[in-house]
């Protein structure tokens, strides 16, 4: 495969990233008790509401997302913005990082929360940031997970990504 011109999108990590991310949505709308996921609860349409049945993925059902989160959103942001490796390693990179500030963020959930500040609420998605701090549960998987996410992603994008040719042996 030829390099990305530089603003080209690159469609096969794009739309990898999103059959991913739909996975997850649907791991959440599975496996999370009903009305408990604040984005699922935000959506502009209703999922399938009696297609719920919390914990039956076990264990795998509360690290998968991790995984996927980090996963998913590396391979869009690759297939948006990166035209070379470098571009695609950064892309992991940053979603490892962010989704591993939170999951740390949770371990020191209640002193953390009392910094967000007032403003975030009534604004969608950071509304939740406090509660997503002092209710979550740091898990040492989940950040295992997030890393595998990060790695399955730039392994991935070396195959199909932007600058593929340059493919290391």
């Amino acid at each position: 495969m030829k390099k990305k011109p530089s603003g080209a999108i690159h469609a096969a990590p794009l739309f990898i990233g999103a059959v991913a991310l739909i996975l997850g949505v649907l791991i959440y709308q599975i496996d999370r008790p009903a009305g408990s996921t604040y984005f699922l609860n935000r959506l502009p349409f209703p999922l399938f509401s009696d297609f719920n049945a919390p914990g039956a993925l076990g264990r795998a059902g509360q690290i998968l997302p991790g995984f996927i989160h980090v996963f998913s959103f590396s391979l869009i942001t690759a297939g948006l913005f990166a035209s070379e490796r470098k571009g695609s390693l950064i892309a992991c990179l940053f979603w490892f990082g962010i989704n591993a500030l939170f999951e740390t963020g949770q371990k020191f959930g209640k002193t953390l929360s009392v910094f967000i500040p007032q403003w975030c609420d009534g604004i969608p998605y950071l509304e939740s940031i406090s509660s997503y701090f002092s209710r979550g549960t740091f898990d040492w998987l989940d950040l295992l997970a997030m890393a595998a996410g990060a790695f399955s992603a730039w392994e991935l994008l070396t195959i199909i990504g932007p600058s593929s040719g340059k493919r290391r042996d």
